[in-house]
């Protein structure tokens, strides 16, 4: 006799969902395999963000346009070369008639001219306009470099401060995982004792409930190492992607030497060397327009080559040169160079309280800095011998439980404890490492 196998039958709707659920995870499955989450050391992190900043972008292209400012300010010092064309046609003409016995009409050339010139003009002085207004640019593009480097410090301290805050994020995933873990293990040593009718229902539901609110916990977790990963993501130029940081939380990035030699002045800071050279260069461009007020003298010399040239009578193609010297002196602007002169120096004054108030606001900020590093050294050190404690407690709580010494309740709350203990010393961690990414940005590194 053959045996007959029998399927039960599957609703139509229930066998569509189904499906449907099926190609969608092999869908998502398929997406997670081709883009893989991207695994970056912090150095790694840092040159991938310099290089796709469009800001740095930004600030390089300011950058050059200083440049090439300063560039023209300088070219204005040289002489000017020039050439040109010219063709004119002209209704009437010089001309005049002789008297008798000759009787002659003399024309100066005809209705239609041409000619072809070159230009050289040198300017000889003008009141140190044309040096001042040169080395005002330069100072200007010099401070739009120190702009880039400010704009790549900040940069820098936002990659890192992402980068730990994943770290962070990563290690209170760890944590919380542990925790899960722990009970898991408990809950099913628990279901084996109602098996065994060593422990009761409530018992191993209390333990369920803890267990539920760990998982739930470890969600939580989760959810915010993705947030914080996708951070990262963005800080390094890729706003959908998720970016994996690869490190030790538990490494320091400052060393003693560097704390004793350069963690303490401002000194380095851009924006104070940015401050500086502007205000060098209005007080430049001060004395550029001081220099406005003065005579200006300047040089040229011209070729020509024209029809009619010099000798218009003959009305024929000659060429011929000429030289000079332009002395000009502008008497009344009403106070307009004046105006500027002050504009300028009141600029430069402005820029000398801004470079006064930011040093003093970086030095503060440097001395806070320094401050929260040593507070968060010390509650680093203050949350490693709670874990350390809770650790030993539990081991306590445990021996007593197991001899029937202990409540489930007290179990239970002594692994909760310790797992608060370890997501705190993961915090405290990334804490510390945010506020030492601060403290080496205070001092430009």
């Amino acid at each position: 006799m053959k045996s007959v196998l029998v399927f039960p039958r599957i609703p139509r709707r229930s066998l569509v969902w189904c499906v449907v659920m099926g190609l969608t995870l092999i869908s998502a499955a398929v997406a997670t395999a081709e883009e893989p989450a991207a695994t970056f050391d912090l150095d790694h992190c840092i040159r991938t963000a310099l290089m796709n900043s469009s800001r740095l972008e930004a600030s390089g292209e300011s950058q050059r346009a200083a440049l090439a400012r300063a560039e023209e300010a300088h070219a204005r010092r040289w002489p000017t070369l020039s050439v040109g064309a010219e063709a004119n046609y002209q209704s009437e003409v010089n001309q005049f008639d002789l008297p008798a016995p000759i009787s002659r009409t003399i024309r100066f050339g005809d209705n239609e001219s041409y000619g072809l010139m070159a230009d050289l003009e040198l300017p000889l002085y003008t009141g140190g306009s044309l040096s001042a207004s040169e080395r005002a640019q330069r100072a200007a593009a010099r401070a739009s470099g120190f702009d880039f480097a400010a704009d790549s410090l900040r940069v820098i301290q936002q990659v890192r401060s992402s980068f730990y805050q994943a770290l962070g994020a990563q290690a209170e995933v760890d944590a919380a995982t542990l925790a899960v873990k722990r009970l898991r293990r408990h809950l099913e040593d628990l279901q084996r004792q109602v098996k065994a009718g060593a422990a009761s229902t409530e018992t191993r539901l209390q333990a369920e409930s803890r267990l539920s609110s760990a998982e739930q916990r470890l969600l939580g977790a989760q959810e915010q190492r993705s947030v914080r990963r996708l951070r990262l993501g963005l800080a390094l130029g890729f706003p959908d992607r998720e970016v994996v940081p690869e490190g030790r939380l538990e490494s320091s990035l400052l060393s003693a030497q560097e704390e004793t030699d350069s963690l303490a002045s401002v000194s380095k800071r851009p924006e104070l060397h940015a401050l500086s050279l502007r205000r060098y260069a209005n007080q430049e461009e001060s004395r550029a327009a001081k220099g406005s007020l003065l005579p200006s003298l300047s040089a040229s010399a011209q070729f020509h080559y024209a029809r009619p040239g010099v000798r218009v009578i003959d009305n024929e193609w000659m060429h011929w040169a000429a030289v000079g010297l332009r002395l000009q002196w502008t008497l009344f602007d009403a106070g307009g160079r004046s105006a500027r002169v002050e504009q300028h120096a009141a600029t430069a004054r402005a820029l000398a309280h801004m470079h006064d108030e930011l040093e003093r606001e970086l030095t503060s900020a440097l001395e806070i800095s320094r401050a929260q590093v040593s507070v968060q050294r010390e509650q680093i050190t203050k949350a490693l011998q709670r874990a350390e404690l809770e650790q030993q407690r539990l081991e306590l709580v445990q021996g007593r439980y197991r001899q029937g010494m202990g409540t489930e309740t007290e179990f239970l709350d002594a692994q909760d404890d310790l797992s608060d203990a370890e997501i705190a010393v993961a915090a405290q961690r990334s804490r510390l490492r945010l506020a030492e990414v601060n403290l080496l940005y205070a001092v430009a590194q």
